[in-house]
């Protein structure tokens, strides 16, 4: 049954013959420890999986870990090799875009600096 979801993601030989323990997701984290640990993980889906929970992050966490925190994370999610993590990124950017606006002159200026070379990565 690993193998086949390796096969339906793409995943090479190493990444199928992972265990069930490293497809769980350590629940005890916070949400922000899960995103540090899993959007780096090898397995995309786990990445996938919390790519999408950024801007709920940044709302929920403020604009501090946003800066520190996820946007560095975001930057290297420019670069992921696999198409379906990069897709969910622009959703992600434009929700945090609307949180950074709400956040005044420093929101604005993490959205010029951080926010706007991660979406012309992407781009690219």
């Amino acid at each position: 049954p690993i193998q086949k979801m390796a096969d339906d993601f793409g995943w090479g030989r190493q990444q199928a013959e992972l265990t069930l323990d490293d497809l769980s997701i350590n629940d005890s984290l916070t949400q922000v420890q899960r995103i540090e640990r899993y959007v780096t993980s090898p397995i995309p889906l786990q990445r996938l999986v919390h790519v999408k929970l950024f801007s709920s992050t940044a709302v929920t966490e403020g604009i501090d870990v946003t800066r520190s925190v996820l946007l560095p994370l975001l930057g290297v999610l420019t670069a992921d090799d696999k198409i379906i993590v990069r897709q969910q990124l622009p959703e992600q950017i434009v929700l945090i875009a609307e949180f950074l606006s709400t956040q005044g002159e420093e929101g604005y200026l993490i959205f010029v600096e951080s926010l706007l070379p991660c979406l012309a990565r992407l781009l690219h």
